[in-house]
């Protein structure tokens, strides 16, 4: 054997091996600017119980603010919110268009129109009181319909 030139042991091999690869400090967080810091530590800072009833109440206004543009629609006024909900104006347009047409059912359309637009408004409002009880499945279905809703637009 050549004394001059000794083999390495495999373990010696690996940690050559190891020193030779880039090194990636897997313990340091990435850049992130003053006001990302600041925005994610706010982000830490609330109780996920505040979150969901924060979340909630944005389901309650969505619902709140349709019930009013359907009213206002009804009594013909000419102030539109644009946080309601578009399904609420087909159904006040269509309940508008049947009324037109057929004499003598205005008010009739009107009234069904608006108990459409209520039951709609009221599975909203079932949506925020489930979400406020930190349910998962109303929060993730009611943005899929809210964002479907708003392709109407």
């Amino acid at each position: 054997m050549n004394q001059q030139f000794p083999t390495d042991s495999p373990s010696r091999q690996e940690e050559i091996r190891r020193a030779q690869e880039p090194k990636l400090d897997v313990g340091t967080e990435p850049y992130l600017s003053p006001a990302a810091q600041k925005t994610q530590q706010a982000m830490r800072s609330i109780p996920p119980e505040t979150a969901y009833k924060n979340i909630a109440s944005n389901f309650y206004w969505i619902a709140a603010l349709s019930m009013i543009n359907s009213l206002v629609n009804v009594f013909s006024g000419t102030v539109r919110f644009p946080m309601g909900l578009e399904i609420a104006q087909v159904v006040d347009a269509i309940a508008f268009m049947l009324g037109r047409d057929i004499v003598g059912i205005k008010t009739a359309a009107s009234v069904v129109g608006l108990l459409v637009n209520a039951g709609i408004c009221g599975l909203i409002v079932v949506f925020g009181y489930l979400t406020s009880k930190r349910k998962d499945w109303p929060l993730i279905t009611g943005m899929i319909l809210y964002s479907v809703d708003a392709v109407l637009m």
